[in-house]
């Protein structure tokens, strides 16, 4: 419009004429509209904001919530694996104690008193580990014991025909009885 006004003029028309105030008035008119215009758009730019801006509190908020959450469970996760570690080592070394505490008290019953009375658990005669392993151990030693005790109370009663076996060389006792048995049949 303002090239339009500047081309009438330079063809000689004045201001005072109809057609630059038609010219006038319509570029006030546009100027108006163009400023309506963005007056609207400002007021919806500025409603898109609020949104977005209202959009990103609430995910902040979500992602705030959620993490929150996530913290809460790690943590409960956390203290419940920190107590079934606890649990489970609880678990685990009283089962180791325990048949050791029960073998130390029937080797010192055999050495202090010589009770030959009680048989290991069973159940630790059947284990697979290290427990298992020292209990056939400890019950073997004490039918030894048992084998020999035996084997005393019938030479006191005065059998002198028994056969000792020896479980291996390294054996002295079985080696010891053997002669015992040997000299007192030559003596007899």
């Amino acid at each position: 419009l303002g090239k339009e006004k500047d081309r009438l003029r330079a063809s000689g028309w004045t201001n005072e004429e109809s057609a630059i105030e038609k010219v006038d008035e319509q570029a006030f008119e546009a100027s108006l509209k163009a400023r309506q215009g963005y007056l609207a758009s400002r007021e919806l730019l500025g409603k898109v904001v609020k949104i977005n801006v209202d959009v990103a509190d609430a995910t902040s908020k979500s992602s705030e919530a959620a993490a929150n959450q996530q913290k809460t469970i790690s943590m409960v996760l956390s203290g419940s694996g920190v107590i079934l570690a606890i649990l489970l080592g609880v678990f685990i070394s009283r089962s180791i104690s325990r048949p050791i505490i029960a073998t130390v008290a029937q080797l010192d019953a055999i050495a202090t008193q010589g009770d030959l009375t009680k048989d290991v658990e069973k159940a630790n005669l059947q284990r697979g580990d290290e427990i298992g392993q020292l209990s056939k151990g400890m019950q073997g030693l004490m039918e030894f014991q048992r084998k020999i005790q035996a084997l005393a109370g019938e030479m006191a009663m005065g059998n002198w025909t028994l056969d000792i076996d020896r479980r291996s060389e390294k054996e002295d006792l079985g080696r010891a009885l053997q002669m015992l048995v040997e000299k007192i049949n030559q003596a007899l």
